[in-house]
């Protein structure tokens, strides 16, 4: 049997379209020389005219005070959250969109939403997080 792949118009557009896009993605992911560079934090005023020792003492503290704290229950139940809302997407849409179409196409309808919500999970991994 000979199957023949991108024969159509609208086969050939999606193809050229989906490789556009991946294309995109691999670009958007390669690092950037602009973000790579960091800044040094400017001197407080009141350490520019004090001793070495007092100065490193206050850039000491103000880089403690800058530093985030992360409390482990809110990053618990924001995981647990998420987790959640990624189990009820999938078969929640699927069979919600499978429900609007014909009987012969509930199959291709789960399909597509699990690609597309694929295809989204793996852009917020890339930029979104």
């Amino acid at each position: 049997m000979r199957t023949e792949f991108f024969t159509g118009l609208k086969a050939r557009f999606g193809g050229l379209c989906l490789s556009f896009m991946l294309a995109v993605m691999a670009v958007g992911m390669l690092p950037s020389h602009a973000l790579a560079q960091q800044a040094t934090p400017p001197q407080p005023e009141a350490t520019q005219g004090a001793a070495p020792a007092v100065a490193a003492e206050a850039t000491a503290e103000a880089a403690a005070e800058a530093a985030p704290s992360f409390d482990r229950g809110d990053v618990a139940w924001m995981l647990t959250a998420t987790l959640l809302v990624l189990m009820m997407v999938v078969p929640g849409l699927a069979l919600f969109y499978g429900g609007l179409v014909r009987a012969k196409n509930v199959l291709s309808v789960l399909s597509q939403v699990l690609v597309v919500f694929s295809l989204v999970l793996m852009l917020w991994v890339a930029y979104g997080y």
